[in-house]
């Protein structure tokens, strides 16, 4: 997920949404209730000193004085709106160790674009008013109050829940009313800076215009689906002739029961909504035209055009406002984006870190792909995270550990890519083939592909054209690990071998310290997903947490089981995983690991035979559960005796054996 949060980071330039208003609903209310009390501490601590900021604006090299500080509470207070936000939307936790410090940078990041924008703000005159603000505060507070009235069911739950109108009233007021400057403010720069011009629109429309056609063109028509043509071509007719109406046609006459009582109509529908012949005659139709019999794999099709969006050529679109505000919208939003990018350079503002964790963040965040950069802060966080004695430092903070983490997984990217490049730019010295190496990419590829073409032929030798075809592509492969290494400044064997072994010591470093702190963070947070899995890759040898990997693909499992079913379906095509599961189970148990161990193995062995509904290998883990504890569970005899007399009961077929790790 800490790509995830890198990538929005950086395309999210702009504000950020407020807290608790993000369209009034229940859980809206109720947030705002709930963190007050919180916001009203966390305020107490606000003092506009350094101590309680964690990012300080530069503006050509010289820090600024406050408000352009990112305080802690700012910040904690956008991280906990965001937390409760992805729980809402997700339905799920953030990893506290590997993304929490990802997502406070970004929303870091995100507030010191608000401080620069503040500050354009400030130097245009364009910070509202009090007054300004007062009324922009009335306005949206009926406008949620309206929204909420529009349901009167929740409405009168709502007023019971929280006593009067006036008291919700209150509470719109005070959670809007924290946002409304930010808000305001936001709304002034970008109108400033980010206004479309009806040329820019139409611009943006005439490049976009197949893709703007696909997402916004629509037809709201109705419908009438009959079976066979004889009868579809006699209401056609009637309708023609006026001799029954649309309504009781499709009443008397659709087999589609979805809409056949409702006059047949579909609403609004957009492109690829509908079969293509359907699409086709319904937005070539004309408005108020009786179209058909259309015949489509459902049937025959009787459609009557109630009404279109379609744009014939771009300015067609300003024909529809609804419309043209979004993509005006959507080009103002890459126009403001792209302004506080070069504002930003333009004026030098720059950030100086209060909190020596988020800047190392940063810096990773930076420097995914700069291998200098990375291992200086390699190094540097080495010297945080471990003892002189190559142990884990136990003092040492969860986040710096995440840090390093991040930044050795990259390491041993970089590494392994550039080791892969140097072993074939090496090996393939002296072996490669002098007359294929005259040839170039293009036509080696095309030969390659000749190959690929003969090897599925009827009684083609396969074995020789797999060894003509390396003779191809190891060309290829030698000539890319000659221009990759040629970037390193490396071009002769000997150089290559040197750096080759330099890689590989650096390699077993990383490697080690990396393999020791996932060790140490597994074994304290054995719960955090992205642990285990970091932890599986790096030493799945390690009994524990072959146990816990293969919990987090049981539930993964889980989850296909729920679109493709249990038992076979899930074997057929989920093989791979299902028999990592069974090998690690069977290694586990192979072990001088501990009784509660092999049983913990066991018992991931159940959930699995439960998922694929199997139960077989069910009633082969419950014997050898009793032969490690004949009293895990306490009718296990009884369990053994029922599967055993239902397996009895039903007729294997010749061609199904159980799963087996063989």
């Amino acid at each position: 997920m800490n790509k995830w949060f890198i990538k929005h980071e950086k395309a999210i330039s702009f504000v950020i949404a407020a807290l608790f208003i993000v369209g009034i609903i229940w859980w809206s209310v109720a947030a705002y209730l709930s963190s007050s009390n919180q916001a009203a501490a966390l305020n107490t601590q606000n003092e506009p000193v350094k101590d309680n900021a964690v990012l300080l604006l530069t503006l050509n090299g010289e820090e600024l004085n406050y408000p352009y500080w990112v305080m802690n509470t700012e910040l904690d207070t956008q991280y906990q709106g965001m937390l409760q936000q992805y729980k809402q939307y997700y339905n799920r936790e953030i990893d506290p160790i590997f993304d929490s410090l990802s997502l406070k940078v970004s929303i870091a990041n995100q507030l010191f674009d608000l401080k620069v924008m503040n500050y354009y703000a400030e130097q245009n005159e364009l910070v509202p008013t009090d007054k300004e603000l007062k009324d922009s505060l009335s306005i949206k507070v009926k406008e949620q109050l309206d929204q909420l009235k529009a349901n009167p069911d929740q409405w009168e739950q709502i007023k019971n829940a929280y006593g009067s109108e006036k008291q919700i009233e209150s509470i719109l007021t005070n959670s809007i009313g924290s946002s409304i400057k930010q808000d305001t403010i936001f709304d002034n720069v970008k109108n400033d800076v980010a206004k479309v011009s009806r040329d820019e629109g139409l611009k943006y429309i005439e490049e976009n215009f197949d893709s703007i056609k696909k997402d916004y063109e629509q037809v709201k028509a109705q419908h009438i689906l009959i079976t066979d043509e004889a009868t579809a071509n006699d209401v056609y007719k009637m309708l023609k002739d006026d001799e029954i109406s649309f309504k009781d046609a499709a009443a008397k006459y659709s087999t589609d029961t979805a809409n056949a009582t409702s006059s047949g109509d579909l609403g609004w529908f957009g492109r690829g909504k509908m079969v293509k012949e359907f699409e086709d005659a319904a937005f070539n139709g004309n408005v108020n035209e009786l179209i058909g019999p259309v015949k489509t794999q459902f049937g025959y099709h009787i459609i009557n055009v109630q009404d279109k969006k379609v744009f014939n050529e771009p300015k067609d679109v300003f024909n529809f406002g609804d419309i043209y505000s979004e993509i005006e919208n959507k080009v103002s939003n890459e126009k403001f984006k792209n302004w506080l990018v070069s504002y930003k350079e333009e004026m030098k503002f720059g950030k100086k870190y209060m909190d020596e964790k988020l800047q190392f963040a940063e810096d990773f965040n930076n420097n995914l792909e700069n291998l200098d950069e990375l291992e200086k802060l390699e190094n540097e966080l080495s010297l945080i995270a471990f003892y002189e004695d190559g142990q884990v430092s136990a003092e040492a903070d969860t986040d710096y550990l995440a840090v390093y983490s991040n930044v050795t997984a990259s390491l041993k990217n970089i590494y392994n890519t550039r080791l892969d490049s140097l072993t074939k730019f090496i090996s393939f010295q002296g072996k490669l083939d002098e007359e294929v190496q005259k040839l170039s990419d293009e036509e080696i590829q095309e030969k390659i592909t000749e190959i690929d073409k003969k090897m599925n032929e009827e009684n083609a030798d396969t074995s020789s054209l797999i060894d003509e075809k390396f003779k191809y592509s190891d060309v290829l492969d030698y000539r890319t690990a000659e221009k990759d290494l040629k970037g390193y400044g490396i071009e002769s064997v000997e150089k290559a071998k040197e750096y080759k072994t330099n890689l590989e010591n650096k390699l077993n470093i990383v490697s080690e310290r990396r393999s020791k702190l996932l060790a140490e963070l597994f074994y304290e947070y054995p719960s955090s997903t992205r642990i285990v899995q970091d932890y599986y890759k790096e030493n799945p040898s390690d009994p524990k947490v072959k146990i816990a990997y293969s919990k987090l693909q049981i539930e993964q499992l889980k989850m296909y089981s729920n679109y493709l079913g249990g038992g076979s379906v899930l074997s057929m095509y989920l093989q791979q995983p299902i028999r990592e599961i069974m090998l690690n189970i069977a290694s586990v148990i192979s072990t001088e690991e501990s009784t509660n161990t092999k049983l913990d193995a066991l018992e991931v062995g159940m959930d699995l035979s439960d998922v694929l509904e199997d139960e077989n290998m069910k009633l082969s883990y419950l014997k050898q559960i009793k032969e490690i504890d004949s009293t895990y569970y306490k009718d296990i005899d009884k369990m053994i005796e029922e599967i055993e007399t239902n397996l009895s009961s039903e007729a294997t077929p010749l061609n199904e054996e159980p799963l087996s790790v063989n």
